[in-house]
């Protein structure tokens, strides 16, 4: 019998952890479509989000998909947890 692996998260990647799910169930996003990315989108729109962290008039021409999906807050940790779910 296998022995069990108990994982301990910290806050942190917790928090990713339900980012990613919420993008899934509130943005209406399957892991189908997120396949169909393969140029890079994902990670670009990540980036995008890091470099705009805290910053939520900003715009980049770096965001793959239309402007106002870009949603960049003034709480950069949130800016920062969004990035990473999508990386």
């Amino acid at each position: 019998m296998p022995e069990e692996i108990a994982l301990s998260l910290n806050r942190a990647a917790r928090d990713v952890i339900h980012e990613r799910q919420r993008q899934f169930s509130a943005d209406d996003y399957s892991l189908y479509r997120y396949d169909l990315y393969v140029n890079g989108e994902l990670a670009e729109a990540g980036a995008t989000y890091a470099s705009l962290a805290g910053k939520p008039t900003t715009r980049s021409t770096a965001w793959p998909w239309k402007q106002e999906t870009c949603k960049p807050s003034a709480d950069r940790r949130r800016d920062m947890v969004k990035a990473a779910a999508l990386l």
